[in-house]
């Protein structure tokens, strides 16, 4: 694993994602690496989880060629409820109509996916933008 040259948090005065996450701050009683003028948010979903951690944006790259610059993720650093992830879960990605959602940010209209057996070694499947069939 290595760090990311492209990576970058966002700073406090960043207004852009105010609206769609409300419960954003300055650092604020956060691990000292991130610094007080980092934003950090909070997200409490329908269920009572929760994460709370650094927002930051960074080149993706997907299939292993089509790269994207400027995505902006959330790298919860506090995580509760069906976010505490074990071993077997590594992220949460949304497909809403917000701003920060991945179909958002990719400015795709249709997306399909296909989840597999949570226990199983065969990956799920995402496919983004036409045509969107599995």
């Amino acid at each position: 694993m290595s760090n990311s040259s492209t990576f970058a948090s966002f700073p406090c005065n960043f207004s852009t994602f105010q609206q769609q996450l409300p419960w954003t701050s300055c650092g604020t009683g956060t691990p000292q690496a991130w610094g007080n003028q980092t934003c950090v948010y909070t997200y409490l979903y329908a269920d009572m989880s929760v994460t709370s951690g650094l927002l930051a944006a960074d080149t993706s790259t997907f299939d292993g060629s089509a790269a994207v610059d400027g995505l902006a993720f959330g790298c919860g650093s506090f995580n509760q409820g069906l976010l505490d992830f074990n071993s077997s879960g590594t992220g949460i990605t949304g497909f809403g109509c917000g701003a920060l959602s991945l179909s958002s940010q990719l400015k795709v209209d249709n997306f399909s996916y296909c989840f597999t057996n949570i226990t199983g070694s065969t990956p799920s499947a995402v496919l983004l933008g036409l045509p969107a069939n599995l």
